[in-house]
């Protein structure tokens, strides 16, 4: 009996030392992680960081303290991560504007609002927002003339994201500009601000190496997009107004997924061995064995389940948007490298956690598609169409790059815009031109 029960703890000892052993990384994941490296040195990071320093300060300083202090939290966080306590604020002490010329782009009416802008009143009360905030203004303008865009930070779920809402808030008082110079008979100095704005915006855009980032920027874009179609509308000179297609770097998501990737490695990293896991499980946190834990969460295991997703990710952002369609018609899911024996936990706690990357991926391509149906549009109202139903009819035979056949633009009277079909559902209207 007792040699029984020698042989039993002998196995158990035996099963609990192999439910140790994790396996190596895949080669693709682990070449993944190494795209990622912190660039020392970033100006327009560092600025953007310091954007909201209150007036007298120095945004550059300020934003280098906000750095030192993200750094210094990220150290203590990565020694003891059981006790990690709460990341560093970033500071926002410059006013913010705000008000009814500020609407959410998704609103029904909200671009077309902006559009009607005609009055002297309207006119006015921009110059004054411009006056009030020119602070915020010379800021914004200095932060586009940086081009070396780089997150200074490790990469991990717990990094502080820059404040971008300066920027968005500063690219809505460019537009305003625009349309205020429009208002005073000034129709080419704004139509020039625009463009010059844009080609500021896209070099920002194919800096940033986070989805954030990316996305802050591609709706940006976007918004400048639908005012700038309403300004070209109305030029009668035989100027070249075409918008160019999106370019390689600005639709670029493989650095973009990498870090996410790594922010995901670093989530693991810190679980390992870790008795708060039955925390995040929903159980009570504890003091239970580090051995326990690896023995049904292994981090690499867990991170080879998850990463054919980010490969297919980085795969389908590389197609034409054609390519992108067909494969969201066939739903494609990628084969899972899963171990539900020797990483149970792992294999159920990450595949839940994986963002949604093809909707970023698409909003991309609807954004790519938006400058097509921009460019016919001008085109045709500059050919003496006057109505929203008529330039519909006008681009019945504009090709959807999405798909082969007659997929013409379809017309919603309800926020006066122009939208192609796509194979994803549109929420932010990325597909659509404003048309008033």
């Amino acid at each position: 009996m007792l040699k029984l029960m020698c042989s039993l703890l002998l196995l158990i000892v035996l099963g609990v030392l192999l439910l140790q052993l994790d396996d190596e990384l895949v080669p693709g994941a682990q070449a993944l992680l190494d795209k990622v490296s912190v660039r020392e040195g970033s100006d327009a990071y560092v600025y953007l960081l310091g954007m909201g320093a209150a007036p007298g300060e120095d945004p550059r300083a300020a934003g280098q303290a906000q750095l030192n202090a993200i750094r210094n939290w990220q150290r203590s966080y990565r020694n003891n991560r059981r006790q990690p306590g709460a990341g560093p604020i970033l500071e926002r002490t410059l006013p913010l504007p705000d008000g009814a010329l500020f609407c959410n782009r998704r609103e029904d009416g909200c671009i077309t609002s902006l559009l009607k802008l005609e009055s002297e009143n309207a006119t006015a009360q921009i110059h004054g927002l411009l006056s009030e905030h020119h602070l915020l203004m010379e800021r914004y303008a200095e932060f586009m003339q940086l081009s070396d865009y780089s997150t200074q930070t490790i990469s991990s779920l717990q990094e502080p994201i820059p404040e971008f809402s300066y920027l968005v808030k500063a690219n809505r008082l460019m537009l305003l500009k625009a349309l205020a110079l429009s208002a005073e008979g000034q129709l080419k100095p704004a139509l020039d601000l625009l463009s010059g704005h844009l080609v500021g915006l896209r070099i920002q855009l194919a800096n940033q190496d986070n989805l954030i980032g990316m996305m802050v920027f591609i709706f940006q874009i976007s918004d400048l997009l639908d005012i700038y179609y309403g300004l070209a509308a109305q030029d009668t000179s035989d100027a070249d107004l075409r918008i160019d297609q999106l370019s390689k770097e600005e639709k670029a998501f493989e650095q973009r997924i990498a870090r996410e990737f790594a922010m995901t490695a670093d989530m693991v990293a810190g679980l390992d061995r870790n008795p708060d896991i039955w925390a995040v499980e929903g159980m009570s946190e504890g003091y239970a064995p580090g051995w326990s834990v690896r023995a049904v969460f292994k981090p690499n295991m867990s991170l080879n389940t998850i990463f054919p997703l980010y490969e297919q990710a980085i795969q389908y952002s590389l197609l034409s948007a054609s390519e992108f369609a067909q494969k969201m018609e066939h739903k494609d899911v990628p084969e899972w490298l899963v171990s539900r024996f020797r990483n149970p936990l792992g294999s159920r706690l990450l595949t839940m956690s994986v963002p949604e990357f093809l909707s970023y991926i698409g909003v991309m391509f609807d954004l790519d598609v938006k400058i097509t149906l921009l460019n016919a549009a001008v085109e045709a109202r500059r050919n003496a169409v006057h109505s929203g139903q008529g330039l519909r009819d006008r681009l019945s035979q504009l090709p959807n790059p999405y798909y082969e056949g007659p997929h013409p633009p379809n017309w919603h009277a309800a926020g006066n815009r122009l939208c192609f079909e796509g194979p994803l559902p549109d929420t932010r209207s990325m597909r659509c031109l404003v048309v008033y």
